[in-house]
């Protein structure tokens, strides 16, 4: 409590300036207007991570400009800087609204307005607990997209905070760790593929790490562990040649069969032979009747020598 009266004290006081598949088990819901990552979550020593926010979510409204209509009386569409230039010199054609050039580069200016309005004021602080970013992401005001690149040199957990200006004010604060991979004790990491609904098909949620990297270049799986109690299942690794194999894992001692980059898309499967003691699955409104069980795999992992 203590923590969300000082940030909201700091950020009252901050610089103004310019975020179908269904899981059954929850409904769908709008966006989150503050977005951010720490990309990958595994590195090994030497390898960079990439800290990334994005607050384009945040609504605008023709009340966050300041000053309103591009500093005119009204706001004014347009379709070339000329006819701008003509209500006042140095206008210029913003987005197809005429927008005074001193508001684009004016200190403590939000933004002008582009016919839906202005994002709301914003600030955000970064930090990290064994290393500073490089600039410093401090209060910044600027701009509602933005990124470092880092190196740690550890096992690193970033920290985020802010907030903006809504009735009553959005304050926020999140963590995320990123972890150095090691040989002992081993780095592990259990993938868990939910049962879920996709339109009236159910099935096994997929792992893409083509478009959502989990680990870097340098990070190699080692061994391959089933973790789904008494079932025998099929993990289907789709890789980018494309190049399609597909491994029984069992119970018992782990697999290698699967080792090598942290890359392709996964898709996990009960044994056909199991399914077919199981009642059939059927997709509901909010729910799925008879679900089959989530299936959960084990990554070890190791670097990859020089």
């Amino acid at each position: 409590m203590k923590y969300a009266l000082k940030l909201l004290t700091i950020f009252v006081f901050s610089v103004l300036a310019s975020g179908c598949a269904v899981d059954r088990a929850g409904l769908g819901r709008a966006p989150d207007p503050v977005s951010w990552s720490v990309v990958p979550r595994y590195f090994c020593p030497g390898d960079p991570v990439k800290v990334s926010w994005d607050f384009s979510s945040m609504r605008k409204d023709p009340r966050n400009c300041r000053p309103p209509n591009g500093g005119f009386t009204s706001l004014t569409a347009c379709d070339n800087t000329a006819e701008c230039q003509a209500l006042a010199p140095g206008s210029v054609c913003q987005d197809r609204f005429c927008c005074r050039r001193e508001l684009i580069t004016a200190p403590g200016s939000l933004m002008c307005d582009s016919g839906s309005g202005c994002y709301p004021a914003f600030d955000i602080t970064i930090t990290a607990d064994t290393l500073s970013l490089d600039p410093p992401v401090d209060s910044e005001s600027a701009y509602v997209r933005g990124s470092r690149t880092v190196t740690p040199y550890n096992t690193t957990t970033f920290s985020i905070a802010g907030g903006y200006v809504t009735h009553p004010p959005y304050l926020f604060e999140d963590r995320k760790t990123v972890t150095m991979v090691r040989s002992a004790p081993p780095t592990s990491v259990t993938l868990t593929f939910p049962f879920v609904c996709t339109g009236a098909t159910p099935g096994w949620r997929q792992y893409d790490f083509n478009s959502e990297p989990m680990a870097t270049e340098h990070v190699r799986i080692a061994e391959v562990r089933n973790m789904s109690g008494g079932h025998t299942i099929l993990v289907q690794r789709t890789g980018s040649d494309p190049l399609t194999v597909t491994t029984p894992v069992r119970l018992g001692p782990p697999t290698e069969l699967l080792n090598g980059r942290v890359d392709g898309v996964w898709s996990a499967y009960l044994d056909p032979r199991e399914r077919g003691l199981l009642n059939r699955p059927l997709c509901g409104p909010t729910e799925v009747r008879n679900p089959w069980p989530d299936l959960r795999i084990e990554l070890i992992f190791e670097c990859a020598a020089d």
